[in-house]
Order: C-alpha cells, then structure tokens, then sequence
C-alpha cells in the first residue's frame, strides 16, 4: 500500500522466519528489505505451534508511521499481523491521490465493492464516522478490536451457514 511517493506498507504471509537469522533466505530477504530502505515491523512470533515459534508474517515499512502489532486467534495456526497508521500521519491520507484512488473505487462497479464494503461494515460496529481510513483507525488497539470483531462476526456466519438444515 502507498498513498503518495514516500511511504511503502507491505503485508503478508513471507513463510521465511526472520527469527532464524542463521538460514539463507531470511538472510536474503533481510538484506533485500534493507537495500531498499525498508524495514521489518513485526519481530515476534505470529505462527506457534507444539514444537516450534517463527515469524513468517509481517509487515515491511520505509518509516514509523504506523504501528504494528499480532492479535492471537483461536481458529488459525497463524496470530493476525495488524497495522494502524499513526494520528500524525492522517494527513497523508487526505491527500488528492487517495481521493482520486477513492474516487475509482466508487465509481467502478464490481472489481473494488469488497474493500469499502469492509469499510462500511467496520463502521458500523464502532459507530465511528469515517471520512478516511485515518478517521476511524486512531491507534492499533481500534484497529485490532475492530477486526477481531469482524472475523468472529464472518467467522460465526459461516458456521450458522454450514450448519443450519437446508430447506427442502
């Protein structure tokens, strides 16, 4: 995600522990990550199993506007990488470029419903209006409270879904 030239958040599932220094491709990838002037954010373990602890998932930045942070879940073998950009840096989000990025994803039809309906549904569970991301994101723990609400919510809907009795 980039909202103007300077600033890069990358997330994902990178299945390399940087934990494990001493193995070749998280050296690699660690070094790949510091040519480029990014840094790593998440320096715990987001994947716990019986025998092993690691680090697979994570989120990259170029600076400290944001806040990073792993919620425990119960229903996955990963923990849930987070991040909230930092009160300071909203005005980043108000910028022309998200507003014309925000104006393509209202105006195209089918491609870009799912993000804001996210949004939408968010909204509704902190009662928060949101005129940009940085208006109802204030800080990690909203970030992660919200979320967490929304997957037990989808969560719980599939499992009514898979077993409710189908009409005949």
């Amino acid at each position: 995600m980039c909202w103007t030239e300077n600033t890069i958040i990358t997330a994902g599932d990178f299945n390399m522990n940087i934990l494990n220094q001493l193995n070749a491709n998280t050296q690699k990838l660690c070094e790949v990550v510091n040519s480029c002037g990014l840094k790593h954010t998440i320096h715990i373990p987001t994947r716990n199993t019986l025998i092993s602890k690691s680090c697979i998932d994570n989120i990259i930045t170029n600076g400290n506007y944001c806040f990073a942070d792993i919620i425990a879940t119960d229903f996955a073998d990963h923990d849930m990488a987070q991040k909230a950009v930092k009160r300071e840096y909203d005005n980043l989000l108000r910028d022309n470029k998200l507003q014309k990025f925000k104006q393509k994803l209202t105006d195209s039809d089918n491609k870009s419903k799912a993000p804001w309906s996210a949004v939408r549904e968010i909204k509704g569970i902190t009662g928060k209006t949101m005129q940009t991301p940085g208006d109802l994101i204030k800080t990690a723990e909203d970030f992660g409270t919200c979320f967490q609400t929304l997957v037990t919510n989808n969560l719980h809907q599939s499992i009514i879904n898979t077993t409710s009795p189908t009409s005949p």
